[in-house]
C-alpha cells in the first residue's frame, strides 16, 4: 500500500482502490484503499479525517502495515473512489508540527532540554521539557524559531540504514534501530518521527508562544503556528484596540493605564471599606445587650460590610442579629443558627448558607417577620 502522506505531504486529493471493507461497530465500516494520503495519527498529531466518496471518513488508524478507514457507507472491493483529506486541518497539523521541531531543536541546542511530550489540541499546541528556563529565555527561543522559518529550510524525509543511523546524530524519544524516519529541517535539525511536515519552513508562516507553565519539574510550553498564529495574534491585537479606546490609552501606554485603573480601584475599594466600618461603628454606639434576637435594617448591597456588622452586633446583644441589606441580601450571626435557619427557609424563599454561627444569603418577602418568630 503506497503511503501518499509519507512522500507528499501537501497532497490531500487522490484516486484509490478499495481492497477491502468490513463492518464495524457503529454501523461503521472499516476500508482499506491500495494507496491513501489519509495519516494514522502519530508522534503527537492526530489522524487525518475527510472523505472517501461520499462518505465520510470519521478516523485513521493503523495495524500491521495496513491503514484503515473508518467511514459511515460500504463500498465494494475494487472499486475505485475519489478521496479527500481535510485539507486545512491537515495544513494546520503540518505547521504546528514543523514549528515543534524547530523549537524542540533550539531548546536542546541552546539549554541541553528534550521534548519529554508533545500534543496538538484544538486552539492549543503543547510541548513539554524537562528543564526550566524563564519568560526572557523563552522570547529569544520564539524569535530564533521564526528566524529559521525565514530562512526557509527545506524540510525532507529519509529512511537512513542501519550503519548511516548509528552514525547519524538526531533527536529522538526511543531507541529506535531500523525503518527509522528522520524528519531533516536542513541541516539545522534531524528528528525521527512518522507525521507528515511542511515540505519548507517558510510555509509555516509565523509560530508565536502562547503561555508557558512549571510541569513535573521542567516546562510546558503553549504555541500555535501559521494561521493559527495569525488568528490569536489578530484577536490579541483587537483586544488591546478595544482596550485602548475604552482607557482612552495609547497602545504603548497600554499597561501604565491599566496599571493605573487598578491602583485607582483598590484605593477606591479602600475607602468604600472605611467608610464601611465607620457606619458599622455609629449603628453598633446605639446597641446594647437585650439576649433578644434583633433585626437591623441596612440599605447596603457590601455583603461584607453586612457580615462584619452581623458579627460585632452579635457580640453586643447576646443574641441572634439580623442585618439586613440591599436586595434582599442578609446576614444572620449568633449561635446554633442551622435549625432555626431550615425554619425559616420553609416560611420564605431564601438562598444561602453558613455555618452554625453565621449565615449569609438572600431572601424574597420580609425576613426580619419571619426571623423574629423564628429565632
Amino acid at each position: 500500500m503506497e503511503k501518499i502522506y509519507d512522500s507528499s505531504p501537501l497532497t490531500t486529493g487522490f484516486t484509490a482502490g478499495v481492497t477491502s471493507c468490513i463492518p464495524s461497530e457503529g454501523g461503521k465500516y472499516s476500508v482499506t484503499l491500495d494507496r491513501t494520503a489519509f495519516f494514522p495519527g502519530g508522534g503527537g498529531q492526530e489522524c487525518d479525517t475527510g472523505y472517501i466518496g461520499g462518505a465520510r471518513v470519521a478516523s485513521v488508524t493503523e495495524s500491521g502495515g495496513e491503514i484503515f478507514h473508518l467511514t459511515d457507507t460500504p463500498f465494494d472491493v475494487g472499486t475505485e473512489v475519489k478521496c479527500s483529506v481535510d485539507r486545512e486541518k491537515r495544513l494546520s497539523r503540518m505547521a504546528s508540527h514543523t514549528g515543534e521541531h524547530i523549537v524542540s531543536a533550539l531548546m536542546h541546542r541552546n539549554f541541553g532540554f528534550s521534548n519529554v511530550g508533545f500534543h496538538m489540541g484544538s486552539g492549543d499546541v503543547t510541548a513539554d521539557f524537562d528543564g526550566v528556563i524563564d519568560a526572557a529565555q523563552l522570547a529569544a527561543v520564539e524569535a530564533g524559531a521564526n528566524a529559521v522559518i525565514r530562512e526557509n529550510l527545506p524540510v525532507t524525509v529519509s529512511y537512513p540504514d542501519s550503519e548511516t543511523l548509528s552514525a547519524m546524530k538526531y533527536r529522538s524519544k526511543l531507541d529506535l534501530t531500523e525503518n527509522v524516519r528522520i524528519v531533516s529541517v536542513g541541516d539545522f535539525d534531524r528528528c525521527a518521527c512518522c507525521a507528515p511536515h511542511m515540505p519548507e519552513t517558510g510555509m509555516i508562516g509565523m509560530l508565536v508562544f502562547t503561555g508557558f507553565q512549571h510541569w513535573r519539574g521542567g516546562i510546558r510550553v503553549h504555541m500555535l503556528c501559521g494561521a493559527d498564529a495569525v488568528s490569536f495574534c489578530r484577536a490579541a491585537v483587537d483586544r488591546s484596540d478595544a482596550l485602548c479606546r475604552l482607557l482612552s490609552s495609547k497602545p504603548e501606554k497600554l499597561t501604565d493605564s491599566v496599571i493605573r485603573l487598578t491602583e485607582e480601584n483598590a484605593a477606591l475599594k479602600r475607602a468604600v471599606s472605611d467608610m464601611n466600618a465607620a457606619v458599622n461603628d455609629a449603628v453598633l454606639s446605639g446597641l446594647s445587650r437585650t439576649g433578644r434576637p434583633l433585626v437591623l435594617r441596612d440599605g447596603r448591597d457590601d455583603m461584607t460590610a453586612l457580615r462584619t456588622l452581623a458579627v460585632s452586633a452579635h457580640a453586643i446583644n447576646g443574641a441572634p442579629v439580623c442585618v439586613i441589606g440591599g436586595s434582599g441580601r442578609f446576614a444572620v450571626a449568633g449561635e446554633d443558627l442551622k435549625a432555626g435557619f431550615a425554619l425559616l427557609s420553609s416560611r420564605i424563599p431564601v438562598r444561602g448558607g453558613g455555618s452554625d454561627t453565621l449565615i449569609c444569603g438572600s431572601a424574597e418577602g420580609d425576613i426580619g417577620g419571619v426571623f423574629a418568630e423564628v429565632f
